[in-house]
């Protein structure tokens, strides 16, 4: 998507491009000398016009670097983006945001500092685009305070409600809008207003607000807000735009109507393409036809994209991101705070800010971006800098290669040694791995298996193919020849790269082996049972409606996809298909904290048959748990103390007298019906648990408070755990015997760990979509973003979705239990890569293996 030459923002929004680059070398220098040096360079490669940055960079010495960097820090920052409020009193389906105010939202004392911080820094303007309507925060006019007294321009973008609604006006300004407007005029603030349509009941639609409230009037033929015609009677024009979403339903009138109206009263304005989010997310019904695109094209906005290297971003929390269109759910779990440190401490000593500052992509990624100069656009991206060392920055012309031997014929194994497939005395050639023991003797390694092999005497780790005798009798190879197959160049030693525990120890490899044949059980098993195996994808058009974290993709053609946390509503989609029984080991991923149990991205297998039962779908889930923990653990397998006897069936024991056994309180009840009934019986028989306050009315929230906190820590066999309360059903059909609870089960281990959960699943249409609705409605009550109901997995129920039952178990979990490990994930070789933070004094880019790209770059 192209945009725009001719650049109708705000004037101080349009950088030259001498002030970029006299901010972008600012911030060049400062980030060179505190070790980010990878980047800085990458940005600078092949930029002829940075040569001469580029040239002193890289001779200037320490203080010489300190000097320009202490002279330049004041010029370092074009300007500040910061969100005020998660509040919003619009509903515009196309925001990623819930419209809540956020619990630790900056204090007016917080910004206040941010704001002077900035100021000092160089910025010349705040950009506050909002995760919510700026205008109805409760520090508002102390803010633009600040901003008078800092000389920062204040670029506010707000729906307009507040200047057409004299009850919004005086709710959170305390006077008629008239009196605002007129106060206003005195501060530097610039306002975008939303003019996304002139007719009443589409801007209704499009920014669910009651368009009675803006009392829509004529203002030189076109229908405009009543606030709209009172800004521009009362408010300077040179510091009033409008902002526009072009979509399908309103491309044409933006065109013909909004765009030339602001025009001929000489408004600023931003015109950009619909960026799927919120409920739109992944619904192309909300997209302009190519006609229309091609009629906005010439209208669209430049973008800001390569001021990002000067330029800082504080979320409403006062959390520090790399970009404005990132949810704070996206930032690194270590995201910085603007309480941790200076702003000029925290943009030049934090990995993930560093590293994406030079970076010159965004939403808009498909859209080229200008920089002011001579009034000429200046195309600069978007690109995405690679680091030099992962770059081919190799002559083209020029071939070169890496010796290597590669002719070495193997005639036996290090197993076929080991196995005793191999007779003592026989002359043999074998390939490994050289681990260093002493001189001339190493021990060979091919995968997990290791044999002592006297005679060689090359470079530690090395590659080599030995020939020689075996000595059956000592279990060692007496080397006669020794070939050179590749040669290590570094040691592996520390935490580079996650390869690198298991070169030093091969045995660990086991794990992997051992993984890779579970998966191969369970999958062979599941066939057995008539299970036929399918697959769903990874990137999900809906957002999953649980308590779970969930990433989400970069735009992909143009739309944001999330990443699955199960393949579960695909699955049960392939029963409606007309399929009888289906099963997926499928990649999953989960943006929360890992932990000793819980992976970022995991393995689960999942399982669905027509027809089943709870008690069917529980001794299928059973048998696959218990035969993997035969097969891969020892004889007596046991965790947390326990032996856990998997050669026979687990126990079951129902959620109400699990609750009653050790808390006993009875949750059938009538006190215990309501959730401040069972709140008060809780306390009655001293169980102290907390429950945040928004959710203090959800009688879901207390159940699942007491049985996470107090009844799992005291299960002490393994145990399924079956018919949870109705509140819990989460997709599972309620027990027509008893409706209070619901057909679901899940195992745990001493300690509280679940290994399966199993479903008898809701699958009529209407009371699927009610799920759904209590279901985000206790998420949003909980804090979390708002996420839309999955229409299609809803349509799927109302076109005859059979009844069923399914599980999930959890591979990673099982191998874990199975050989005795404290944690998940060692069989996957790369499952914490990336999620690590462990400094080391020689790395280039001040992580060792955290940011999962160059693997650290130490040396």
């Amino acid at each position: 998507m192209s945009c725009s030459s001719e650049d109708a923002r705000f004037a101080v929004q349009q950088v030259p491009n001498e002030r970029w680059r006299q901010a972008t070398a600012a911030n060049l220098a400062a980030d060179h000398l505190n070790g980010y040096d990878l980047w800085t360079m990458a940005f600078l490669e092949g930029r002829q016009d940075w040569e001469e940055t580029r040239d002193f960079l890289l001779s200037a010495s320490r203080d010489e670097l300190t000097e320009l960097v202490e002279k330049s820090r004041g010029e370092s920052l074009a300007f500040l983006v910061m969100m005020m409020t998660g509040a919003c009193n619009a509903d515009c389906p196309i925001c990623f945001t819930d419209r809540r105010r956020k619990r630790g939202e900056t204090t007016v004392e917080q910004r206040d500092r941010l704001l002077r911080e900035a100021a000092g820094l160089g910025a010349g303007y705040v950009y506050v685009p909002g995760e919510g309507e700026p205008t109805i925060d409760r520090g508002w006019w102390q803010f633009l305070e600040t901003c008078k007294d800092t000389g920062l321009e204040a670029i506010v973008f707000t729906n307009g409600l507040i200047f057409s609604d004299t009850a919004t006006s005086e709710k959170y300004w305390g006077c008629q809008p008239e009196e605002a407007i007129e106060r206003l005029a005195d501060y530097p603030v610039s306002f975008y207003v939303k003019m996304w349509s002139t007719q009443p009941e589409l801007v209704g639609k499009m920014l669910g607000i009651n368009p009675d409230k803006y009392q829509f009037t004529d203002y030189d033929g076109v229908r405009v807000p009543l606030g709209m015609a009172r800004l521009l009677d009362r408010f300077p024009r040179q510091r009033l735009g409008i902002e526009v979403v072009v979509e399908g339903r309103n491309a044409d009138e933006v065109v013909d109507t909004v765009v030339p109206f602001a025009e001929r009263h000489d408004l600023s304005r931003i015109v950009e393409i619909i960026q799927h989010n919120g409920r739109t997310l992944g619904n192309p019904t909300y997209d302009p036809t190519p006609a229309q695109v091609a009629r906005a094209t010439p209208l669209l906005s430049p973008t800001s994209c390569t001021v990002a290297t000067c330029k800082a971003v504080v979320t409403s929390r006062g959390y520090l991101s790399p970009r404005i269109a990132i949810l704070e759910t996206q930032l690194p779990a270590s995201a910085r705070h603007i309480d941790e440190g200076s702003l000029w401490d925290l943009l030049h000593g934090t990995d993930y800010l560093v590293q994406r500052r030079y970076e010159q992509s965004c939403l808009c990624e498909s859209e080229p971006v200008s920089l002011a100069e001579a009034g000429t656009p200046t195309l600069i991206g978007p690109q995405s800098v690679v680091p030099p060392q992962l770059a081919d920055l190799i002559d083209p012309m020029r071939p070169t290669a890496t010796a290597t031997a590669n002719d070495f014929t193997s005639t036996s194994t290090v197993a076929d040694l080991l196995g005793g497939r191999v007779e003592h005395g026989s002359v043999v050639r074998v390939v490994g791995r050289a681990l260093p023991v002493g001189p001339g003797l190493v021990q060979l390694a091919d995968g997990p298996d290791t044999v002592s092999a006297s005679g060689v005497d090359v470079g530690a780790y090395s590659w080599v193919g030995v020939e020689g005798t075996w000595d059956g009798l000592l279990g060692a190879l007496r080397a006669t020849d020794t070939t050179i197959i590749k040669e290590s160049m570094r040691q592996p030693i520390g935490r580079a790269v996650s390869e690198f525990a298991m070169v030093r120890q091969p045995e660990m490899l086991r794990a992997v082996i051992d993984r890779s044949a579970l998966t191969s059980l369970l999958r062979n098993r599941l066939a057995e049972r008539g299970y036929l195996e399918v697959s769903t994808p990874m990137l999900t058009v809906n957002g999953d409606m649980g308590h779970v974290s969930q990433a989400q993709t970069e735009p992909v053609l143009g739309r944001r996809f999330h990443l699955r946390t199960d393949p579960e509503e695909y699955l049960k989609r392939y029963l409606t298909a007309g399929l009888p029984a289906v099963f997926e080991v499928s990649t999953n991923v989960r943006a929360d904290k890992p932990g000793d149990w819980h992976l970022v991205e995991f393995q689960s297998v999942e399982y669905y048959r027509r027809l089943m039962t709870l008690d069917e779908s529980i001794e299928v889930a059973d048998e696959l748990v218990r035969e993997g923990l035969r097969g891969f653990g020892p004889p007596i397998t046991s965790w947390s103390g326990v032996v856990l006897h998997p050669e026979r069936p687990f126990n079951r024991m129902r959620y109400a007298d699990a609750f009653q056994s050790v808390l006993g309180v009875d949750l059938s009840a009538e006190e215990c019906a309501t959730a401040k009934g069972l709140a008060a019986t809780l306390r009655t028989v001293g169980c102290e648990i907390e429950v945040p306050e928004e959710l203090v009315g959800w009688r879901r929230a207390w159940l699942e408070a007491a049985f996470d906190g107090h009844v799992l820590p005291k299960i002490r066999q393994p145990l399924w755990i079956t018919h949870f309360p109705a509140e819990l059903a989460v997709q599972a059909r309620l027990d027509q015997a008893d409706p209070r609870y619901a057909l679901r089960a899940e195992l745990y281990l001493p300690g509280g760990l679940e290994l399966a959960n199993v479903y008898e699943n809701l699958v009529d249409g209407a009371e699927l979509r009610a799920q759904y609705n209590t279901r985000r409605s206790h998420r949003v009550a909980a804090g979390m973003s708002y996420v839309a109901t999955n229409e299609a997995l809803m349509t799927s129920a109302e076109a005859g979705m059979p009844p069923m039952s399914g599980g999930a178990v959890g591979i990673d979990r099982v191998l874990m239990v199975a050989l005795g490990h404290a944690s998940a994930g060692g069989g996957v070789l790369f499952g914490r890569e990336g999620f690590t933070e462990l400094k080391s004094e020689h790395s280039v880019c001040g992580s060792d293996g955290g940011c999962g790209s160059c693997g650290g770059g130490c040396s």
